[in-house]
């Protein structure tokens, strides 16, 4: 059986896999194994044991990528969605879509910087 959780506040948890799970401030709700790690990202206390139990991995938080490591998982993103070249992963404009972006690469990117590593992506692939 699922574990609860409690949060602290009314919330729906949606994931990025389409699940979603509707928290009411202080009662117990049941987490698909699937959500445990977003729900305890949010706050989420578990019920019926200590916090993490049995989900080691969920105490410590991936840190998004930074530097250049960041600059290169962006970059191999955009290529990936131009050799896919599906009309709904770009902007009228030509720019990967931020959640196209966000599903190929696991973090959030925003449009300032999706912008500028586009622009920089371009004049790079254009001197090669």
């Amino acid at each position: 059986m699922p574990p609860e959780f409690v949060l602290n506040r009314s919330h729906v948890l949606r994931s990025l896999t389409g699940h979603s799970v509707s928290f009411e401030k202080g009662i117990p709700v049941f987490v698909p194994p699937l959500l445990v790690k977003e729900a305890v990202g949010i706050g989420a206390e578990r019920v019926d044991a200590k916090q993490g139990e049995g989900f080691e991995e969920a105490a410590a938080p991936k840190q998004d990528p930074q530097g250049d490591e960041r600059v290169e998982i962006i970059f191999k993103c955009f290529k990936t969605l131009m050799e896919k070249n599906a009309r709904e992963d770009f902007t009228a404009s030509g720019a990967p879509h931020i959640k196209a972006i966000r599903a190929e690469v696991g973090f959030t990117v925003d449009n300032k910087e999706r912008d500028k590593m586009w622009e920089e992506f371009r004049q790079k692939e254009g001197e090669q």
